[in-house]
């Protein structure tokens, strides 16, 4: 041992940068624009959040629907079951 501490190479990748180290790399050198981004998308997600229609206490009752329906010479059972398809 000579005393130099050992150092791994950063870059010991042999052939082209993947797809994300590009994007880290422009991201990096792009940093206005990133920003620029960043800011326009916090501003969609708080307006659209501001937009969302939400209730504090929602209806948790099963839909109800009420027909009234007459079919001369039939029971109401049968109809019930007819119209209930």
């Amino acid at each position: 041992m000579s005393g130099e501490p050992v150092r791994d190479e950063p870059n010991t990748h042999v052939g082209p940068p993947s797809v994300a180290n590009r994007i880290v790399r422009a991201a990096l050198n792009q940093r206005f624009l990133v920003a620029i981004f960043a800011l326009t998308l916090l501003g969609v997600g708080i307006y659209s959040f501001r937009r969302l229609p939400v209730d504090a206490y929602p209806d948790l009752s099963p839909p109800l629907v009420s027909i009234t329906t007459a079919w001369p010479g039939h029971a109401a059972e049968e109809v019930e079951r007819l119209v209930t398809l």
